[in-house]
C-alpha cells in the first residue's frame, strides 16, 4: 500500500501511476469512468475530454463524487490548468452543504472556507500566492482536527504552503460527496469555473506538509 495514505481517489488523466500508487488509490479514466465501487460518479455533466485532462466548460460543469462516509479529516490534490482567471470567484472542488470549497477568485488566488455546525461561523484561509493562467499548478487543500474540537486548514500551491486558518467550533456534519469544478446543492451547479483538470486525488486523512511535497 502506498506510504502516503490509507486510501485515495485518484483521477487518472493519461499519467502513468506506479504499481503501488495503483493499488491503493481508486481511479477515474479520461471520460471519468470510476474503476471500482470506492466512490460513485453522482452527476457528470459539462465537462469534455481535452489534450491532457478533463476540461469544465465554466457555466455547468461538473463531477459529483459520493464516498459513501463522511471524512472527518480529508485532503484534496487537484493538478490544474487555467487558461484565464474567472470573472468571479470558482469553485475548483468543495464539499456541499455549507461549503467546504477550494476557490479561485478573480485575482488568481485562493480562498478555502469551511462552516462550523451552526451554519454561520466560519474560517477562510486565503492564499498569499497565486496561481497563474496557463501554466499547470498543483493545488491542495488539507482539513485536519485540531485540539480544543476545531479544525484547521491548509492551502499548499505546487508543494508550498501558502495559508491557514482554524475554524475554533464544531465543524458543519459534511456528507460524503465531493464536487470537482462547481459547488453543487439540489443538484445545481454554483460558482462554476472553466479550467483544464489533469489530476485528482482525494485521501481520507490530513498529509503532512512533508507528505504533500513528496507527492508524485
Amino acid at each position: 500500500m502506498n506510504s502516503i495514505g490509507n486510501f485515495c481517489v485518484f483521477l487518472l488523466l493519461g499519467a502513468v501511476l506506479s504499481t503501488a500508487a495503483a493499488e491503493s488509490c481508486f481511479s477515474l479514466d479520461a471520460e471519468g469512468k470510476p474503476s471500482s465501487g470506492r466512490a460513485e460518479i453522482i452527476q457528470y455533466q459539462g465537462v469534455e475530454k481535452s489534450e491532457k485532462g478533463l476540461r469544465f466548460n465554466g457555466k455547468n460543469g461538473v463531477i459529483m463524487l459520493d464516498f459513501r462516509k463522511p471524512f472527518k479529516e480529508m485532503t484534496v490534490v487537484a493538478d490544474v490548468c487555467f487558461d484565464r482567471y474567472p470573472p468571479k470567484a470558482g469553485m475548483i472542488f468543495s464539499r456541499p452543504g455549507c461549503h467546504n470549497g477550494m476557490m479561485i477568485e478573480r485575482s488568481g488566488r485562493l480562498v478555502y472556507y469551511i462552516y462550523g455546525a451552526d451554519k454561520k461561523t466560519y474560517r477562510v484561509a486565503r492564499s498569499d500566492g497565486y496561481v497563474t493562467p496557463g501554466l499547470p499548478h498543483r493545488i491542495v487543500g488539507v482539513v485536519a482536527p485540531v485540539a480544543d474540537g476545531g479544525t484547521q486548514l491548509t492551502v499548499y500551491i505546487d508543494g508550498v504552503e501558502v495559508a491557514r486558518s482554524v475554524l475554533k467550533v464544531p465543524v458543519y456534519p459534511y456528507d460524503g460527496t465531493l464536487a470537482v469544478g462547481a459547488g453543487a446543492a439540489g443538484g445545481d451547479t454554483m460558482f462554476p469555473v472553466e479550467m483544464e483538470l489533469r489530476g485528482l486525488r482525494v485521501f481520507d486523512r490530513a498529509l503532512s506538509a512533508a507528505e504533500v511535497s513528496r507527492l508524485p
